[in-house]
């Protein structure tokens, strides 16, 4: 089980887990709902507003996901990056290769002696979208991935908000480390097997390179070396 060292968890967190796995025979791993937290002076404010969107990304070539997992809705393209299909928004739970380190979940046989120290050796990583390689490398051991979004059944935690993070931290140094990572997922699963797509993936390059494009430039670049 995963979280984060500024999340809240709900005190059944660890229950609905166990128990969402005994019912689930096929699950392989999980994640839950994560709301927003507020820290106003020494005050901690819990939120019931989402703190991950779930708007779906544009429908491109790049943004296809892998032919082995067409059934998810949230997952990995065939260039490596992460898309999210549109769904009913009533729905329980997704297919999701897209979970939240924050909150989420494995069976140790889905993800046992899969080597990350090797898929993440730079020691400059920030290891960002790990989650979605756990998430890959369970599905390709025959199990399925979801992410839960009924309160009944989901485990729920608090992330706070207004406190620097991986993501929210502003500079140079950090997007290019976090695009690194990003580049480098191609690569990452493709050790794992995905049917990846080079031409796909080098047109994602250069189309995520129209925002802050010299980090992302040459952490592109540098993600080819090492």
């Amino acid at each position: 089980m995963f979280t984060d060292d500024d999340a809240i968890l709900e005190n059944v967190w660890v229950e609905k887990y166990l128990k969402f796995f005994e019912d689930k025979k096929d699950a392989g791993g999980a994640g839950g709902i994560t709301f927003k937290a507020e820290l106003k002076n020494s005050d901690l404010i819990l939120t019931n507003e989402n703190f991950y969107g779930e708007k779906p990304t544009k429908e491109t070539y790049w943004r296809r996901p892998l032919l082995e997992a067409l059934h998810y809705y949230e997952g990995i393209s065939i260039s490596g990056f992460l898309y999210r299909k549109r769904f009913d928004p009533s729905s329980k739970m997704l297919l999701s290769l897209h979970l939240d380190g924050v909150n989420m979940a494995f069976k140790s046989d889905a993800i046992k002696n899969i080597n990350l120290a090797k898929l993440f050796k730079n020691k400059n990583t920030k290891a960002y979208w790990f989650e979605s390689i756990l998430a890959y490398n369970a599905f390709k051991r025959g199990f399925q991935v979801y992410r839960l979004r009924e309160k009944s059944i989901a485990p729920i935690a608090w992330h706070i908000e207004n406190k620097p993070s991986l993501t929210r931290a502003k500079g140079f140094w950090n997007e290019f480390w976090i695009h690194y990572d990003r580049v480098k997922t191609y690569h990452r699963i493709k050790s794992l097997g995905a049917q990846v797509s080079l031409s796909a993936y080098l047109l994602a390059c250069l189309a995520l390179m129209r925002k802050q494009p010299f980090p992302r430039f040459l952490a592109t670049i540098y993600a080819q070396l090492f």
